[in-house]
């Protein structure tokens, strides 16, 4: 995986234009970034919404994205096998995954 989110970094400016504008367009999603096929991403966005969101992805993931602040964008990286949820919050001065790092390491 640490591949592709090196990949997913380097065009990540793209990456938040694109989901910021399907985002005002269509609601709370993803950004699907398939990384199936050799020497190629497709990416897609599909709002929670829509029917052809896959109900195993909301099932997995629809705690985490209605309890993060608005501020946060969504990418779904898969490559056929493995799967990660990375997570880009726009909000430079939000102090909410610190408060999250801090919450879990007390426990």
């Amino acid at each position: 995986m640490e591949g592709y989110i090196n990949q997913v970094n380097q065009h990540i400016e793209n990456l938040v234009k694109i989901s910021i504008t399907e985002r005002q367009q269509n609601g709370l999603g993803i950004s699907f970034l398939d990384f199936s096929k050799t020497n190629s991403m497709d990416c897609r966005y599909v709002g929670l919404s829509n029917q052809d969101f896959p109900a195993i992805v909301r099932e997995r993931y629809l705690d985490i994205m209605t309890s993060v602040p608005n501020s946060v964008l969504f990418f779904l990286i898969y490559d056929g096998e493995n799967e990660l949820l990375y997570q880009v919050d726009l909000d430079k001065n939000s102090t909410f995954y610190e408060s999250q790092n801090q919450a879990e390491q007390s426990k």
